[in-house]
């Protein structure tokens, strides 16, 4: 579900039918699993909230979950995780350009633990299109992609190797983000700018905030030329080939 071409609610749903051949649906509707998602007036998502599927099958948005980010310019610098009833920080994990840093909460005191601990600290490995390929711990020791193979991706961005969880995987580089909740999360959509991406058809799911400057077709991923461009913004298509040279 989307307002002003946001996204703001995605959920799954199941039915039962009644019989192998027919296609009515009967008394067995259930949402699976919900998101909602807020974002802030420069269209930055804010707020990634899990939610209760039976309650919102009732009409009431009850969270479970929740991941607040902090954003410093167009990069976010800090996610805060509240989970539990009532809801309580449960996780602090902040980012700096090329590390990802993760904070013990204390809970006694309700604050980050003061310092960081070398060992709570990921390097992230990019290629050439900003797509992390792995991360080492601080003694540079394979954090994912441990068994000494890069994370590997299709053309497009899907991930075909390991269930470990990268938040910023495919192009992550420029920002592209995958979700991360504590209860983990089928959402396979990458939150782009202010659009959500599915690397799984290669196309974006709302429209081209340019419209048909970007080409007839409004919902195209970086003209179709993934290997060599990418589209952070909407308003602009990155080509590597001329940054460097390719």
């Amino acid at each position: 579900m989307a307002k002003a071409q946001r996204v703001w609610l995605m959920m799954g749903e199941s039915w039962e039918a009644d019989g192998p051949d027919e296609g009515d649906c009967v008394d067995g509707y259930a949402i699976t699993w919900a998101r909602e998602f807020r974002y802030d007036a420069a269209r930055a998502r804010y707020l990634n909230r899990e939610l209760d599927p039976e309650a919102l099958e009732e009409g009431d948005l009850v969270a479970l979950s929740e991941v607040w980010t902090d954003y410093d310019g167009d990069s976010s610098y800090g996610d805060f995780e509240l989970a539990g009833d009532p809801l309580m920080p449960s996780d602090l994990r902040s980012y700096e350009s090329g590390v990802a840093l993760k904070d013990p909460w204390d809970e006694s005191s309700g604050i980050a633990s003061s310092g960081i601990e070398s060992s709570g600290i990921e390097y992230y490995h990019a290629d050439l299109i900003g797509t992390t390929r792995g991360t080492t711990n601080h003694l540079g020791a394979p954090a994912i992609g441990a068994s000494g193979s890069p994370v590997t991706y299709t053309a497009f961005g899907e991930r075909l190797d390991s269930d470990d969880h990268l938040r910023y995987g495919y192009a992550g580089s420029w920002g592209y983000q995958a979700h991360d909740v504590p209860n983990g999360d089928p959402v396979q959509f990458l939150h782009v700018g202010w659009r959500y991406y599915d690397p799984s058809t290669g196309r974006f799911l709302q429209r081209d905030p340019i419209g048909i400057g970007g080409g007839l077709n409004v919902y195209t991923y970086a003209e179709n030329i993934s290997t060599l461009l990418v589209d952070p913004l909407g308003f602009n298509r990155w080509a590597l080939r001329r940054e460097y040279g390719l």
